[in-house]
């Protein structure tokens, strides 16, 4: 009996993860670029829809302590990571679950680093989800559908651009 809960167990986590977007973090030669912008945009509370290992919300919060920082994630064993490693930073945490069921509007800026086919795929819920002013810190990929908003576009040798938007 126990060996059947743990194969159904196995397989949920195993469909979870095909479904769930690939874990690529983003390149630690690339943090200071979008702490730049961060700062530059003055943007007072960022968060990181699709925050993996937390590596962007914690290097924030370590280098802006005045801002608050939050990840969005909805793979439970990056949660459960991400949850530990931010355990002792006081202006970032983590929220497990579907980005679409929380609220984007109380954010100043938003981080994404998602790949241009889901932008394709779920623009209308993303400009449902945004608001006036925000600002929208794109890694590694142009976010056609807002080509009209972008404000800045980083590109640094041997790195991944950067796109800036302002919805």
């Amino acid at each position: 009996m126990y060996y059947l809960i743990f194969a159904l167990l196995a397989l949920l986590f195993i469909k979870m993860l095909i479904l769930i977007a690939p874990f690529v973090p983003v390149h630690s030669k690339d943090l200071d670029r979008i702490a730049f912008f961060v700062e530059k945009y003055q943007i007072k509370n960022l968060a990181d829809l699709g925050s993996g290992n937390a590596r962007v919300i914690k290097f924030l919060a370590n280098k802006f302590p005045d801002k608050y920082f939050t990840g969005l994630e909805l793979a439970p064993t990056l949660f459960l990571y991400s949850k530990f490693r931010l355990n002792k930073i006081n202006n970032a945490k983590v929220k497990w679950g579907n980005v679409y069921f929380f609220d984007w509007t109380n954010y100043d800026g938003l981080f994404m680093f998602w790949r241009p086919q889901y932008f394709r795929r779920n623009i209308e819920k993303i400009l449902m989800k945004v608001r006036q002013g925000q600002y929208i810190i794109s890694y590694a990929f142009e976010i056609i559908e807002l080509k009209s908003k972008e404000i800045e576009v980083s590109k640094a040798e041997k790195s991944l651009p950067i796109f800036i938007y302002r919805i």
